[in-house]
C-alpha cells in the first residue's frame, strides 16, 4: 500500500479503494462498529447491504441510499 503522508482523508481513501473492494467479506461488521450508523438513523439489520453499497460507491457506482447516508459524516 501506498505512503499517504500528508493527505486528505478523501486522498488517502482513494489510494485504498481497490485494496479494500479486494480484501472486504462483505459481511457488514464495518456497519455494526461504525458510530454514525445510530445517528444516521440506518437499521443495522441491513448491514451486509449498506456494505455492499458502499462498495458500489466507492468503485464508482450509484450505491444505495443507506450507504450514501452512512458515509455522508465522514465527509
Amino acid at each position: 500500500m501506498p505512503d499517504t503522508g500528508e493527505l486528505s482523508f478523501i486522498d488517502a481513501l482513494r489510494l485504498r479503494t481497490d485494496h479494500m473492494l479486494d480484501a472486504c467479506t462483505r459481511c457488514g461488521n464495518c456497519v455494526k462498529a461504525c458510530p454514525m450508523t445510530e445517528p444516521a438513523g440506518l437499521d443495522l439489520a441491513n448491514a451486509s447491504a449498506i456494505a455492499e453499497g458502499v462498495l458500489d460507491l466507492l468503485a464508482g457506482g450509484r450505491g444505495t441510499p443507506d450507504a450514501e447516508r452512512s458515509l455522508t459524516p465522514c465527509l
